[in-house]
């Protein structure tokens, strides 16, 4: 297969316009072109209406989601909310337990302190009332001695009754003896002797006497003083028994506080459980909410990546549309601007391919579309541009060819031939091999302000002179 590189002067297209028969013959093949145009352009207006129509869908689709979204934070602001105010309710609940717990520990020691102090109470009781016994027994033998010494004593003072009236008698009978004095002297004296042994005892009787009262005296003293002590320990028993009293109602006071608490503990311990159930419940709500939103997040992303390659992808090839082409049209002029650095657009149309339509189907047509898209993405650096114009035309942005035309051309020459090389190969169209070739128009830009329309008006100018060089080649514009 030959090709050439044409350059076409204006005078050349000038001679070749006058040609009538040319001039037929490229007429019929505009309007060739201009009914497949035509179909195209329906079809295309048709594919547009199609994706409006999902748009707008995928539009109201993303309105609904948002709006859930928006529930679903909504209804997770109240979660949250209820989840820190239960964690409040559980931090009071837990204070107030630990209050609990450390009144009951108190209450506890209160009690064992009063348990101790009534056991210690009760041994003085026990050591008291034993004391009370042996004063009682000390309190009765001096009572049973006491008694003793009155009956002595009132045997005595018989005794003395009647030693008084012995000598009264014997007063008596010293008178009726007196004249018996002679005779009676010696009775006299013996009974002199017998009266001084009598008034001995007498003495004697009387110093037992006085002894016997000092020592009931003594006695009813300690009596006294045993009835006092007594009487003390009656008042300290009952001190006691009313501080036992007192120790036993707060004793019990304090078991039915202690029974208070611990209901009241139970009571805290429910609701702490219950609290924590409805934690563990807010949690689990809380955590499906976060799966609900993350998935709603996840579907918003998909709809709103499906909606950026919509507006600006074709979703046959998968490249960059017109609308996307021309923005990084505009921002390679600026770069190349800036940098004085120049860049090439090549236009590109298959040759021949309504007949692909036509005789193999809109099927064939479309994955030769596919196929001629990833082509063109291997011929071209990572950071160029290659995207689908329309129908069967591609577009590819070049940037950065050099400062000199000489080296941009170079550069530029060298892509299209493996462009025109690549797209030569044999296509695997289903179960049909499909030999094709392609027609590239090529301008260069970035030295002069030239708008993104007007250097995709010169490409496409060049594609066509391409064609009219017979097909399968490269053109620059000139």
């Amino acid at each position: 297969m030959i090709r050439e590189k044409v350059k076409c002067s204006n005078a050349e297209l000038a001679i070749v316009t006058f040609d009538p028969a040319f001039q037929q013959q490229e007429k019929c093949k505009r309007a060739a072109e201009l009914a497949s145009a035509n179909k195209e352009l329906a079809h295309q207006n048709e594919e547009k209406d199609k994706r409006a129509a999902e748009l707008a869908i995928a539009n109201k689709e993303l309105a609904y989601q948002n709006e859930e979204k928006d529930k679903r934070a909504a209804e997770l602001a109240s979660a949250n909310k209820e989840l820190a105010y239960q964690n409040d309710e559980k931090g009071k609940r837990a204070a107030e337990l630990a209050i609990a717990n450390k009144e009951l520990a108190y209450q506890n020691d209160e009690k064992s302190k009063r348990a101790a102090e009534l056991a210690i109470a009760n041994i003085e009781l026990a050591f008291q009332n034993k004391e009370k016994d042996k004063r009682a027994a000390e309190l009765a033998s001096a009572n049973k001695e006491l008694a003793y010494q009155n009956d002595e004593k009132g045997k005595r003072a018989a005794e003395l009754a009647i030693a008084n009236k012995e000598l009264a008698y014997q007063n008596d009978e010293k008178s009726k003896r007196a004249a018996e004095l002679a005779t009676a002297n010696i009775e006299l004296a013996y009974q002199n002797d017998e009266k001084d042994k009598r008034a001995a005892e007498l003495a004697i009787a009387n110093i037992e006497l006085a002894f016997q009262n000092k020592e009931k005296d003594k006695r009813a003293a300690e009596l006294a003083i045993a009835n006092k002590e007594l009487a003390y320990q009656n008042d300290e028993k009952g001190k006691r028994a009313a501080e036992l009293a007192i120790a036993n109602k707060e004793l019990a006071y304090q078991n039915d506080e202690k029974g208070k608490r611990a209901a009241e503990l139970a009571i805290a311990n429910k609701e702490l459980a219950y609290q924590n159930d409805e934690k563990g419940k807010r949690a689990a709500e809380l955590a499906i909410a976060n799966k609900e939103l993350a998935y709603q997040n996840d579907e918003k992303d998909k709809r709103a990546a499906e909606l950026n390659n919509l507006a600006f992808y074709d979703p046959l090839t998968g490249l960059p549309n017109r609308r996307l082409l021309i923005d990084r049209l505009h921002h390679a002029i600026d770069s190349s601007i800036r940098t004085r650095s120049l860049s090439v657009v090549m236009f590109i149309d298959l040759d021949k391919f309504k007949d692909i339509n036509d005789t193999l189907g809109h099927g064939h047509g479309d994955l030769l579309l596919e196929q001629t898209a990833q082509r063109l993405e291997s011929c071209i650096r990572k950071g160029d541009t290659a995207a689908r114009f329309g129908g069967d035309e591609f577009v590819l942005i070049i940037e950065n060819l050099g400062n000199s035309l000489a080296e941009a051309t170079a550069i530029a020459n060298i892509v299209g031939d493996k462009i025109v090389a690549t797209l030569s190969s044999p296509y695997n169209l289903f179960t049909h091999e499909h030999n094709g070739t392609a027609s590239i128009g090529a301008v260069f830009f970035g030295h002069d302000r030239a708008t993104a329309e007007d250097i995709l008006k010169q490409a496409d100018i060049a594609m066509y002179q391409a064609k009219q060089a017979g097909r399968n080649t490269l053109v620059f514009f000139n």
